[in-house]
């Protein structure tokens, strides 16, 4: 406590006002493994373990650990709920690997790393907590880093490309060591060995004729 003391340059400990703010460095805030599970499920879906272990169809609530990949089929999808509510859906012929899911004990913030190895996906993700919370999507050619949005990424084997096109909120794309900051109804273009093309903005939504 006498190093919290002197980082936030407490005077007088025993007089402090209810309502001050005392800042608390993030590497001594513990943090632990947290899971992510399946939400909804739809067609040809295949869990892969982190030891190889095949879980076909995973029923909703089946628990997602790091190390572990997720498969979909044609026409198939699944979506994933994360420690932090954030939300992924997996569209068919995809195939995402966990990379990392952790949290700061019971602090809300929570760090989740992803590699979309090929597909399609759309996220909607939680406004961030606090400076640890973190989300972020990589894929051959680029990383996506959020802090509390929606958009929606695509991996092509074919074009060696990847596609992010953002919805609410504000994205940053990043590929050899560029950035774009994609605001919302925008989207890019990334190459692999290339930077991501300038931000263009999205065709508008249909209009429905009921």
């Amino acid at each position: 406590w006498k190093k919290v003391q002197q980082i936030n340059n407490i005077k007088r400990p025993k007089r402090m006002q209810p309502g001050t703010q005392v800042r608390v460095p993030m590497e001594w805030i513990k943090h632990n493994a947290v899971h992510a599970e399946v939400l909804t499920t739809r067609g040809k879906t295949t869990l892969i373990k982190a030891d190889g272990a095949r879980v076909e169809a995973p029923a909703p609530g089946t628990r997602i650990a790091l190390g572990d990949q997720l498969e979909t089929g044609p026409e198939s999808n699944v979506t994933v709920r994360f420690a932090d509510k954030s939300l992924i859906t997996l569209h068919a012929d995809s195939t995402i690997l966990f990379d990392h899911l952790s949290a700061y004990g019971e602090t809300g913030m929570v760090d989740s790393r992803l590699h979309l190895l090929k597909g399609r996906g759309d996220t909607r993700i939680t406004p961030a907590s606090g400076p640890g919370s973190r989300f972020e999507i990589r894929t051959p050619s680029a990383i996506s880093a959020v802090r509390g949005t929606e958009y929606r990424l695509s991996s092509s084997e074919q074009s060696n490309a990847s596609t992010f096109e953002v919805l609410k909120g504000k994205v940053a794309v990043s590929g050899e060591q560029k950035t774009q900051l994609l605001p919302a109804r925008f989207g890019t273009r990334v190459e692999v060995g290339k930077p991501p093309l300038p931000p263009r903005e999205l065709l508008p939504p249909p209009t429905l004729d009921t």
